[in-house]
């Protein structure tokens, strides 16, 4: 049952593929330092700003790719939880070798002092009755990338209430049953318009172990206190050596086979999702260069897709 995949991105991993064997190619590497203290920032994104193509710095802020010299002009994104993000052009990142990040110095907001009170509590169970499905790499693997699911504030809170844990479902995958691999875990407040905004949780990095089904994440201890307008839950892949495998499959582009058992590296986990009916509480966003993508925009095609969303699932408490 090979995939008949319609987005745009697997056309560009054959191309750029294809560019890579023909052109003569430019080691690009460097480091993400913090400019306060100089100190490694691990795991940062670095993506072009004007092609969908991007890598993570691994724990020690190191990075590395290959390019064709045709892409020497182009400039980079580099970005991290905390941080202001840079931009810089290939060319100067050759001579310098080092990117430093400014932290977000952002103005202290009203302290209100809130008992948590573990009286009550409401629970968002998983959809697991309906059929599920993987979500891994979005558009073919080019860029790391971040699926984020909204939850209102339950109405049985008129005041405070408190995130106590989410739970993490996974996908099984064969080619990464042996893996460990490393994730970036997000809580979102919303934006006026309706989007992910600013993450409310430190930056957290979790590592799930080889054959786990579900990881719960306990963020009581944090204090996460939910606000009015709700918030995003948020999973975010690295595209880091120790999560790599490869995956072997038929491309079919407008039902017609392009490639036959191509191979390609992707990057896990691969976390647990569900395809569901729309509705006014279930909003799925992607983040790609250049912000946030309606999941409804991946375009994939598959039988039970239609009129359905796409959406990762979640086990969420929250306690007042």
């Amino acid at each position: 049952n090979c995939p008949r995949l319609k987005f745009r991105g697997s056309i560009v991993l054959l191309l750029f593929s294809v560019a890579n064997m023909v052109a003569q190619n430019v080691l690009v590497n460097g480091k993400v330092l913090n400019s306060s203290n100089g100190t490694a920032l691990p795991y940062a994104h670095i993506m072009f700003e004007n092609f969908r193509l991007g890598t993570s710095a691994n724990e020690n802020g190191n990075f590395r790719f290959s390019i064709p010299d045709s892409l020497n002009g182009e400039t980079l994104i580099i970005s991290h939880v905390g941080f202001n993000s840079a931009k810089l052009s290939i060319n100067d990142l050759l001579k310098k070798k080092e990117v430093s990040l400014v932290p977000k110095t952002e103005g202290l907001n009203e302290v209100s002092i809130v008992q948590v009170l573990k009286d009550r509590a409401y629970v968002y169970r998983p959809e697991q009755f309906l059929e599920s499905v993987g979500i891994g790499n979005m558009n073919a693997a080019l860029f790391p990338s971040t699926i984020a699911r909204y939850y209102p504030k339950p109405d049985k809170f008129p005041e405070e209430c408190f995130l106590e844990y989410v739970q993490i479902y996974f996908y099984p995958v064969q080619e990464q049953e042996n893996l460990s691999p490393k994730f970036r875990f997000h809580i979102y407040n919303v934006q006026k318009n309706g989007l992910p905004g600013e993450d409310i949780l430190e930056n957290m990095v979790l590592e799930k172990k080889p054959g786990e089904k579900s990881m719960k994440v306990e963020l009581l201890n944090k204090k996460i206190q939910i606000p009015e307008n709700g918030f995003y839950v948020g999973l975010e892949h690295l595209f880091i050596k120790e999560n790599e495998y490869t995956e072997v499959k038929n491309y079919y582009i407008n039902d017609s086979l392009v490639a036959e058992n191509f191979p390609y590296k992707r990057y896990a986990p691969v976390y647990k999702g569900v395809f569901a009916e729309p509705s006014e509480d279930l909003k799925v966003y992607y983040y790609q260069p250049g912000g946030w993508v309606n999941i409804s925009n991946w375009e994939i095609s598959k039988r039970n897709l239609e009129n359905n969303y796409i959406t990762p699932v979640f086990k969420i408490k929250i306690t007042d």
